[in-house]
């Protein structure tokens, strides 16, 4: 199985709509946007994922998430990963990211007995919600992004994480969760 672990997110209307904003305006892009549906924030991605290491994954997040506290954050701006001559992804940001971090190096030292490392740089966290494959105008597009740099997007109060299975089809990602993990309240 392809497995990521990430914080489910229900997407607002203020949500959506930015997306569909964005859409519009950069429609002669070349961009794959992800489904509004499937919002999520990932903590881990695991990839390909045999049985075995299936076991011990949801043992050791059974006991992390026992300590952690629900967390309350905001969706606030909008990013890019990639340069700004070649854009690749766009995000939203979160205010509280201190708080994710946290929540993020806590799973992430419960899961390195079981081999899985950090992986290599800072961890971001943040809402992909499209995959920039070409700009016909570099301008436009970072004037279109910057409109919505400073937007309130929405409220997310998170008691729990999923582990996802990411099933990818020629049309598109298919996320089915695995097992939810609820943080002590």
């Amino acid at each position: 199985m392809r497995l990521f672990l990430a914080l489910d997110i229900e997407a607002s209307q203020e949500y959506i709509s930015t997306v569909n904003d964005l859409k519009h305006l950069l429609r002669r892009d070349s961009i794959s946007w992800a489904d509004t549906n499937i919002a999520h924030l990932t903590l881990k991605f695991f990839g390909n994922t045999p049985d075995y290491k299936l076991k011990k994954i949801d043992k050791q997040l059974e006991e992390v998430c026992q300590n952690i506290k629900p967390i309350e954050f905001s969706v606030t701006k909008i990013g890019a990963f990639g340069s700004s001559y070649k854009p690749q992804i766009l995000w939203f940001g979160i205010d509280q990211e201190e708080k994710l971090k946290e929540i993020h190096n806590e799973i992430m030292k419960a899961l390195k007995p079981i081999g899985y490392l950090p992986d290599a740089g800072n961890f971001v966290p943040h809402i992909t919600f499209a995959r920039i494959h070409k700009t016909i105008d570099k301008g436009w597009f970072w004037k279109c992004v910057e409109k919505y740099q400073t937007n309130h997007i929405q409220d997310v109060y998170a008691d729990k994480i999923h582990l996802f299975e990411s099933k990818l089809t020629s049309e598109k990602a298919i996320h089915d969760i695995v097992k939810s993990y609820s943080f002590k309240i």
